[in-house]
This record gives structure tokens, C-alpha cells and sequence, in this order.
């Protein structure tokens, strides 16, 4: 299988998460001016619901936090679904530098690992 075509795995939130957001373009601001609700998360992407009508390809920046480790990354919209009052979106991640995706990969899997050892202890 060829690496444009793997399924990489994305973790379904239980409770969404906060997260801020701001177009790519407008890298100068420091401030990340749209709240969004981050629904799943992955070593190479993310889904997240906005109420703001992005088109595809369009590129993004993000900040959210992981096991309390603030995390920045950018990438593009490559799907999105309207819903009645918002936009649910798909966004593949592009990283500059392997450390940025290492430190996402990293902490998106002891997320799992948390969350798999609570289900276990229920």
C-alpha cells in the first residue's frame, strides 16, 4: 500500500477539546483568533468543528493542549461537512521539522494509553 493511500489512526475524543485557531496566511498575528472544538486527533491530523466556512486546502495553525503539554501545529483542510449551525472539518497536518510531528505522535498516543487504562479500571 502506498503511503498516499494508509489510514492513520485517529483517537475519538470522548469530550471534545478546546483548541484556537488561525488562518495560516496571517502568521504575523500572534494571537490565534477562532475557538474550535477538537473532536479527533492523530499523529498526521485532526477533526475539529468551527461554525466558520473554510474552504478545502485552505492552511491553518493550531494550538491545543494534550496531556497538559501545549502543542502548535499547521496543516490544510481536505474534507469538511456542513452540519445545521457549524462545519465539521478533516485536517491533515504539515510539519516543517520531524520533532513537531514526533512531540504530536507522542503525546496523541500516551493520550490513548491514559484513556485505555481508565476504561480498564471501570
Amino acid at each position: 500500500m502506498s503511503a498516499d493511500n494508509r489510514q492513520v489512526f485517529r483517537h475519538q475524543l470522548d469530550i471534545p477539546i478546546e483548541g484556537k485557531m488561525r488562518l495560516s496566511s496571517n502568521k504575523a498575528q500572534d494571537e490565534y483568533p477562532y475557538t474550535i472544538m477538537i473532536n479527533d486527533v492523530g499523529g498526521e491530523g485532526l477533526g475539529f468543528t468551527e461554525k466558520t466556512d473554510l474552504a478545502l486546502n485552505t492552511e491553518l495553525d493550531f494550538e491545543f493542549k494534550l496531556n497538559e503539554e501545549n502543542l502548535y501545529a499547521s496543516g490544510k483542510v481536505v474534507w469538511k461537512k456542513g452540519t445545521n449551525d457549524s462545519f465539521f472539518y478533516g485536517v491533515k497536518f504539515i510539519f516543517q521539522e520531524q520533532k513537531e510531528a514526533s512531540l504530536i505522535f507522542q503525546e496523541v498516543n500516551r493520550l490513548v494509553i491514559r484513556l485505555h487504562k481508565r476504561k480498564m479500571e471501570a
